[in-house]
């Protein structure tokens, strides 16, 4: 019995030796940072089919009065029964309903309490049907109710350029200039409902960006993601809103920095690789950019690896999945809701010249009953209408 406690015991002491071991070789192993080489993809031009990555596919034609006026350069914000949309041109704010009715515009250029001057951005709760509008013009968020009353409004630090409601809490991130910007207000903060900040993080020199950059935000499995375009590297936001780098961008024609903002930046166009847009979801990314003064769609498979240069017909419209569910126009990804619902928006006289080419009408759709109600709906667009909103529904 003696022994068999004495063995015993030596295998607790051998097994606690091991882990001790291998705690001490992970704790001091450096974390190998996840590559997304696109460097082979940009020339490799390939047709890819929709129904490779998605489901279902619909449409939401926007309706407006007379009087109220959308250009084509908007923020689109897709809920589960409602559209908020922000013009970037006009800097107007709109609420529609989930077939694209006009419900109404929310508040108005102003320097009152109850308006905004200088809207960068919005976001929805649809739960308790309120609207949010960052106002960097004041300094401030206005809130609205979705009957367009307004409600209230907090004081912001600094000057945001977005807002991401999630969790019940306000998400702001300010992309970053600098060491003297450090000083001033932080990259990312977030806030509780009544705008008091209750995390914030200040960047360091590894993190700093450029305010003229463009930049994405999006909310991936429930994760916070920021990419600039005067990095290589995206970034999710942890717990400590600190931004940890999550892929590299491999590239050795990537914009470099230096020359990014350059007054001579045209001279490098043709050279290098400008990404203006990253989609990530389940299987892939998407990096949406221009190559060589040419547009550019690079998809990155994510489960093999692979890269290249989304192709639909060169003649009519360079870039997108070839539509084979209803034979429709091509997806080409401009936004997306989550990692399940990616959408775009057409303009009319794109919707119509694509749809009505020879090369879209005899594509052979999957759903013959899906090509008849998108004929219904190609036949009800007038060139003088807003635009369309094309949505997929990712398998």
């Amino acid at each position: 019995m003696k022994n068999v406690v004495r063995n015993v015991v030596q295998v607790q002491c051998g097994l606690y030796v091991i882990l001790v071991l291998i705690s001490s070789c992970t704790s001091g192993a450096k974390r190998v940072m996840p590559e997304i080489n696109i460097e082979n993809g940009k020339a490799e031009l390939k047709q890819m089919n929709l129904s490779a990555i998605a489901d279902s596919i619909s449409y939401v034609k926007l309706s407006t009065p007379d009087s109220v006026y959308l250009s084509d350069n908007l923020n689109i914000k897709l809920y589960e029964t409602h559209i908020l949309i922000f013009d970037k041109s006009t800097k107007g704010v709109f609420l529609f309903d989930r077939a694209g009715n006009y419900i109404r515009s929310i508040s108005s250029i102003g320097e009152k309490d109850i308006e905004y001057l200088e809207a960068v951005d919005c976001v929805a709760d649809e739960k308790n049907k309120v609207i949010y509008i960052l106002d960097i013009g004041q300094q401030k968020v206005a809130t609205f109710s979705f009957s367009g009353n307004f409600i209230g409004s907090f004081k912001i630090p600094g000057f945001p350029l977005s807002i991401i409601f999630k969790n019940d809490s306000f998400f702001f991130i300010t992309p970053s200039c600098g060491k003297s910007h450090q000083k001033r207000w932080p990259d990312i903060y977030k806030t509780d409902l009544n705008g008091k900040v209750v995390r914030e993080f200040m960047h360091n020199e590894e993190y700093v960006q450029n305010r003229l950059a463009n930049y994405s935000t999006y909310v991936y499995k429930d994760t916070l993601t920021f990419w600039q375009q005067s990095s290589d590297t995206i970034f999710y936001i942890d717990a400590d809103l600190k931004m940890v780098p999550k892929y590299i961008i491999k590239d050795k024609d990537l914009m470099p920095k230096s020359k990014l903002f350059s007054t001579k930046v045209r001279n490098f166009l043709g050279q290098h690789f400008v990404i203006d847009k990253i989609i990530e979801t389940e299987h892939f990314c998407y990096f949406e950019g221009i190559y060589k003064l040419h547009d550019a769609v690079i998809i990155h498979n994510k489960l093999t690896g692979e890269n290249f240069n989304l192709l639909y017909n060169l003649d009519i419209w360079d870039h997108g999945f070839l539509n084979d569910l209803d034979g429709g126009p091509p997806f080409r990804p401009q936004f997306q809701s989550n990692e399940k619902v990616l959408y775009s928006y057409l303009k009319p006289r794109d919707f119509l010249n694509v749809y009505e080419h020879p090369y879209t009408q005899n594509i052979k759709a999957l759903h013959k009953d899906w090509r008849h109600k998108l004929g219904v709906l190609a036949k009800k667009i007038d060139l003088k209408d807003n635009g369309i909103i094309q949505i997929v529904y990712l398998k």
